[in-house]
């Protein structure tokens, strides 16, 4: 298993994303196999509805996160935008592929997502 300290992850995440707003919750980090990022989207699909204003995009981030809470800690929420609106969605730190960004509603994943655009990234 793949283990990181919060700061090396702070770093990655500001080069890569070039937002200040990170928070680090944790002290060392252990990262997933990236096979479990589709793992937790379809739970998280299983268990809500998208609802408009109340079963939305939080909604389905926080949710991806306890799933995921309850193997590791390498799962965090980001809060941006997507094509100029506001929106919510997921980051995690795979064994494979380093950081990830997740969309948990329709299970897009990748180290950038276009038309995403990252705030406020929590993990």
């Amino acid at each position: 298993m793949r283990i990181s300290t919060s700061k090396r992850i702070y770093w990655k995440l500001l080069r890569k994303y070039r937002t200040p707003l990170i928070g680090m919750l944790d002290k060392t980090y252990y990262a997933i196999p990236y096979t479990y990022l589709a793992l937790y989207a379809r739970k998280t699909n299983s268990l809500l509805k998208y609802v408009p204003a109340l079963g939305d995009c939080d909604n389905f981030a926080f949710v991806y996160k306890g799933i995921a809470d309850r193997e590791c800690n390498a799962v965090g929420i980001i809060y941006g935008t997507y094509k100029g609106v506001p929106h919510c969605w997921n980051i995690a730190f795979t064994e494979e592929e380093g950081l990830i960004q997740v969309e948990p509603q329709s299970e897009l994943k990748g180290a950038r997502l276009e038309g995403y655009k990252p705030i406020v990234i929590v993990i």
